[in-house]
């Protein structure tokens, strides 16, 4: 951990309703947009909406386990960048035990 330089950080685990599942631009990888109802407030006074998104790669973990309208969790190292009112949180994923699927839609 030491070498990765994560010893400030630990994984959270992140519960949301899968929006989508799209393919991305480079082969095998994929992305799951998340419904989240976190919101925020700023230094400045704007409310931040939490747009968390889940990065794949199909050899891991495949994205046909993610349907839209499911309730899940998933626990890993996040990365947050506030962007204009979102607050977009990068997930990614590396094997299928970081994911638990609550409820089926």
């Amino acid at each position: 951990m030491k070498k990765l330089e994560w010893k400030d950080n630990h994984p959270i685990c992140i519960e949301g309703i899968v929006r989508s599942v799209k393919s991305l631009d480079q082969e095998g990888r994929y992305a799951v947009g998340l419904r989240f109802s976190d919101k925020r407030t700023n230094d400045q006074g704007l409310t931040l909406i939490s747009s968390p998104s889940i990065f794949g790669n199909e050899q891991d973990v495949s994205s046909e386990i993610f349907k839209e309208g499911q309730r899940i969790v998933v626990c890993a190292l996040c990365t947050a960048r506030e962007k204009n009112t979102y607050l977009n949180i990068n997930i990614s994923l590396y094997h299928k035990n970081q994911i638990v699927i609550l409820e089926n839609s």
